[in-house]
């Protein structure tokens, strides 16, 4: 049914997002400039992974090219 399929996506979606952002360093840390880069690359992967999903996160962008 519906709801199934709904918490499957997010359960997915969750598990992917967990993947991308493990070792995140805490709220509020200083990062370094070649860390700054590195995290910079991993919210572009979030980006890419959100929209692969259907998710539109890019602002002011249209649909994304599948």
């Amino acid at each position: 049914n519906a709801d199934r399929r709904l918490q499957e996506f997010c359960n997915d979606l969750g598990g992917s997002l967990r993947r991308l952002l493990n070792r995140i360093p805490d709220r509020g840390s200083q990062v370094s400039a070649e860390l700054g880069g590195v995290l910079l690359a991993r919210i572009h992967e979030v980006i890419d992974e959100l929209e692969s999903k259907g998710i539109l996160a890019r602002p002011g962008r249209g649909a994304p090219s599948k």
